[in-house]
């Protein structure tokens, strides 16, 4: 898409800050890096001169209206945890309403999976009917809702459904490894046997920021279309090979004795227990629709994990 300006909404997320790592990305268009607190990673700034930083308040529409420019491409990465559905409604209302009248080119929003709550389908795709229990997932859903309703005819839209998005300094794996590093062998043995074959719906930081730049550089009319962003489709993304993978870089000796796999249909009724969104243990997520488009990831699921028990270890000694 031809436009000099990318606004950043959310740049301070975890995200954002690896889309403004990215020097193949922002060499290509004058980028307004826009957070709540600011950004505090001085290196970030540093990366390039092209990126200006601006502190606005999302949940006042005269801040958002001052920041958005005619002509440019708007990312949404902004999500209040503590605000709850009415002020996140408000925020994305704010959104909606400074496009309309900058009349933005398009709006890249980036959602997630957790949407899609509890379903029987072992495969969801974006045309899965969502059925989320969670505060944060209905919230989302909401927010998707809302932009689609109001803002689809004044500007093109395209959401991102991503997965569960890992990577270093990310929070997913993080209590995995260190629950392999640090607790009890036989708890680990015996966590290893109920979760087992369990499906992990783990994709990498870099495949997400790759699918991000992908959409703001494609000529395409997406006009509201969701896109999921997974890495479902490696065999590897599972408990099993990816406990497997990590003790093999984090130096986690074999179990003495064969594990002894426990049906998933019994995680499937503790995770309903927990109160877990997504309960089915054989559950994948589709990203074919986004790679049909043309998007090749950035970084294979196995390498992805290499490099994150890498950093892992590297952390340790911190």
């Amino acid at each position: 898409m031809k436009t000099k300006s990318i606004i950043l909404l959310g740049a301070s997320s975890y995200i954002g800050k690896h889309l403004l790592r990215s020097e193949q990305w922002t060499s290509q268009f004058n980028i307004r890096a826009v957070s709540h607190h600011g950004i505090k990673n001085k290196q970030i700034q540093a990366t390039n001169r092209k990126i200006e930083y601006i502190t606005a308040d999302l949940d006042n529409y005269q801040s958002v209206q001052a920041i958005l420019l005619s002509d440019s491409i708007v990312i949404n990465l902004a999500y209040s945890w503590l605000g709850g559905d009415a002020e996140n409604l408000r925020i994305i209302n704010n959104i909606i309403e400074a496009s309309k009248n900058k009349k933005i080119k398009r709006l890249i929003h980036c959602s997630t999976a957790a949407v899609v709550g509890r379903v029987s389908d072992e495969l969801v795709t974006e045309f899965t009917s969502c059925f989320p229990v969670t505060p944060y997932g209905q919230t989302k859903l909401k927010i998707e809702n809302l932009l689609l309703a109001q803002g689809n005819k004044y500007f093109d839209i395209a959401i991102l459904r991503p997965t569960s998005v890992f990577g270093p300094e990310g929070e997913p794996l993080k209590k995995l490894a260190g629950e392999m590093m640090g607790a009890s062998r036989t708890r680990n043995y015996l966590k290893s046997c109920l979760f087992g074959a369990r499906r992990m719906n783990l994709v990498p930081i870099d495949n997400v920021v790759g699918a991000i730049m992908f959409m703001a550089i494609n000529e395409n009319k997406f006009e509201g279309q969701t896109f999921i962003v997974s890495d479902d489709h490696s065999p590897e993304n599972n408990f099993t090979d990816v406990t497997r993978i990590l003790s093999s870089k984090l130096s986690i000796p074999k179990y003495p004795i064969p594990k002894i796999p426990i049906p998933l249909v019994f995680l499937g009724f503790l995770l309903r227990l927990m109160g877990r969104n997504n309960i089915n243990p054989r559950c994948n997520y589709s990203s074919e629709k986004i790679r049909k488009l043309g998007f090749v990831p950035q970084v294979t699921f196995q390498v992805a994990l290499n490099e994150y028990a890498e950093w892992y270890l590297a952390s340790l000694s911190k």
